[in-house]
């Protein structure tokens, strides 16, 4: 399921192709992450735990601390961060300075 969700998030064809771009964020958070609250939403998939951004966002949370945001833009995933930093799920042993990694993962189609 969270394969279907993922593919309907990729943006139009990019200008003089018919490839499809979808960006990535790799956020490293904390030491550790209780992703139980979350569970009790809405989920795509619960190994890993895959949530529903917004209209076409998607966010992969793991336990140690990592998220991975497919296809959000800036606004949805400042949202989406500022629920976490509310306290629900618990992030324990916060990184000062957290890592994050952009990527794009492109189709031909």
């Amino acid at each position: 399921m969270a394969e279907v969700a993922l593919a309907a998030l990729a943006t139009g064809p990019s200008q003089g192709s018919c490839a499809k771009v979808l960006p990535v964020r790799g956020l490293l958070l904390a030491e550790r992450l209780d992703t139980r609250p979350l569970e009790r939403g809405v989920t795509l998939a619960t190994a890993p735990l895959t949530l529903p951004i917004e209209e076409r966002g998607v966010a992969v949370v793991f336990r140690y601390g990592v998220i991975v945001l497919f296809g959000c833009c800036g606004a949805a995933e400042t949202r989406f961060l500022a629920r976490l930093d509310a306290g629900e799920p618990t992030l324990s042993s916060l990184i000062d300075a957290f890592l994050a990694r952009l990527a794009a993962i492109s189709s031909a189609i």
